[in-house]
């Protein structure tokens, strides 16, 4: 046949566009994911830790017409994009859910053509594929938190910059320098990211007549950027006299990952909460009653990192075998699970999303197959640098903060890129029949694919509070007392649980064991105010 091209994969690329596919996979999946969500999960009415509070926010300020309080916390931008979601649809998460699937598409189809400019359609298939099959990607897309909003920005700046590489158009320049603004808006980590790529930009030689237009387009994206960034400054210089773009909280979070209980990941701190509401607060009590004085959020967000810094400095050996172990845990090929666990509400609640989705298992060690060819091929290096730098720079911050599945969602989109790059590479050494290279490679994979089903993580006891809070939230008592107790049986200082028992306790009517927990609950200072109003409810009964 004549009109047929030799090769099935090209014939399908002529007849039906990769691009169309990757849209209408996405599509199709990620909708599905959403209302089996909404039909079946507590979790999709009951937000907890941090997406209740962006979701309070959004809420007061987009739907109630409430002022912006004085500091809009961590990802400023994710609230206020919430609040205008809540403005324009009403205080319904449904809709909330079905902005955020449409990013996650929308960056799919982003990544499509950045990885199309680096490496041809096929292989930018492949990663975008790995990308959404990626179970925790498809699970934060039905979540009120701000890393899917947060992967659409970045991956819309490299795409920028590589454009800009290819042709300094002014137009170009100049959403090159809001994007960056707004990704660091999103998250501060991103930071050093737009910095060093603008500054690559600006470093560049641009070709104009123009000697004006030449050094104007070379530092038109920081200026660009810096103007997206002043207005949140200004903001906070008038509340609270910090001239900043986001929240004091950067101490805290160093010192979670660093200190003398951190197991890598996310490690409780006595007296500190999760929940980023309560956070500033708490750290700012707990600093000043250490210091023996009354501090301000700034200097209490000081002194954590000068603990974090002290315990480096003091214990070197343990902070190496600390790094270490956030190595094992960035490569490990089970997901490391922070406070909103996959883990747990999949097996309680989801149990088919774990039926066709890909893991770190998948990705990781196929990336590092792609790695080692590309440091090889010093027109790949020069050509890929950018992605690696951003590779680099995130990674970098889960080794100097803690590991967590949330925070490695940021690396998915790069590593599924080389995962495709790896799968190729094995591929060609195969049919080339260089063994000596393809058969570790294989080997490697497949057995880190069978250690990651094996190897499945232990349910952490955050994850089991955020299990137990979501049965309170939902009336069902008896579920939340047998989650709570379990929890201070895996740990009796583990404090945050003493309330929650408590108060499933008296619901159940079950007052003399509640008096029996309200004993611990009396030695917590921080829990004052819960103690004062079980103690009132229980002489009320008695009455």
């Amino acid at each position: 046949m004549k009109g047929i091209p030799k090769s099935l994969a090209s014939f399908a690329e002529e007849r039906v566009p990769f691009s169309f596919l990757i849209a209408a996979i996405s599509t199709i999946l990620f909708l599905f994911v959403v209302v089996y969500y909404i039909r079946n999960s507590p979790f999709a009415k009951i937000l907890v830790v941090d997406s209740e509070y962006y979701w309070e926010l959004a809420v007061s300020i987009g739907h109630m017409g409430k002022p912006i309080p004085d500091f809009l916390y961590t990802a400023p931008l994710y609230t206020l994009f919430l609040a205008l979601i809540t403005k324009i649809t009403g205080p319904d998460l449904i809709y909330a859910y079905l902005v955020n699937s449409i990013i996650a598409i929308m960056t799919i189809l982003v990544l499509f053509e950045l990885w199309q400019k680096l490496d041809g359609k096929r292989i930018s298939f492949l990663s975008c594929v790995f990308v959404i099959l990626y179970l925790p990607y498809a699970y934060y897309t039905i979540k009120i938190l701000p890393e899917i909003f947060s992967i659409f920005l970045l991956s819309c700046f490299l795409l920028l910059y590589y454009m800009i590489r290819q042709e300094s158009k002014l137009v170009f320049l100049i959403v090159y320098g809001i994007f960056g603004g707004l990704c660091i808006l999103i998250r501060g980590q991103f930071l050093p990211i737009i910095l060093i790529l603008e500054l690559d930009i600006f470093l560049r030689k641009v070709n104009h007549h123009s000697k004006f237009k030449r050094h104007l387009f070379r530092v038109l994206p920081l200026i660009i950027t810096l103007l997206c960034l002043l207005p949140f400054c200004f903001y906070n210089l008038t509340k609270t006299k910090k001239f900043t773009f986001s929240v004091p909280n950067g101490g805290i979070t160093f010192y979670t990952g660093n200190n003398q209980n951190s197991k890598g990941d996310y490690t409780t701190i006595s007296g500190i909460s999760d929940d980023i509401k309560t956070q500033i607060r708490d750290m700012q009590t707990y600093a000043s009653r250490n210091s023996g004085r009354n501090l301000s959020i700034w200097e209490a967000d000081n002194y954590f990192w000068r603990k974090g810094l002290d315990f480096i400095f003091s214990h070197p050996c343990k902070w190496l075998k600390l790094v270490f172990k956030k190595l094992l845990l960035l490569a490990r090929p089970a997901e490391t699970i922070l406070i909103y666990d996959m883990e747990l509400e999949r097996k309680e609640f989801l149990p088919l999303l774990s039926v066709f989705f890909l893991n770190w298992g998948y990705l990781f060690p196929l990336a590092a197959i792609s790695l080692i060819s590309i440091f090889q091929d010093r027109n790949a290096l020069s050509k890929l640098y950018p992605v690696l730098v951003s590779l680099l720079i995130l990674a970098a911050f889960l080794l100097i903060f803690y590991v967590s599945d949330r925070y490695r969602l940021y690396l998915v989109p790069i590593v599924a890129f080389l995962a495709a790059r790896g799968a190729r590479d094995v591929i060609q050494w195969l049919r080339r029949k260089e063994y000596y290279k393809a058969i570790p490679s294989i080997l490697l994979t497949i057995s880190f694919i069978i250690f990651s089903y094996s190897s499945k993580p232990a349910t952490g006891i955050n994850s089991l509070y955020t299990l137990g809070f979501v049965y309170y939230r939902t009336k069902s008592y008896e579920k939340s007392e047998k989650i709570f107790k379990k929890i201070i049986e895996m740990d009796t200082n583990f404090n945050r649980a003493y309330p929650a028992l408590i108060a499933s306790l008296l619901l159940e009517n079950k007052n003399e064991e509640a008096k029996f927990y309200m004993k611990r609950l009396a030695n917590l200072p921080e829990y004052k105010e819960y103690y004062n109003q079980f103690d009132k409810h229980l002489k009320t009964l008695e009455k």
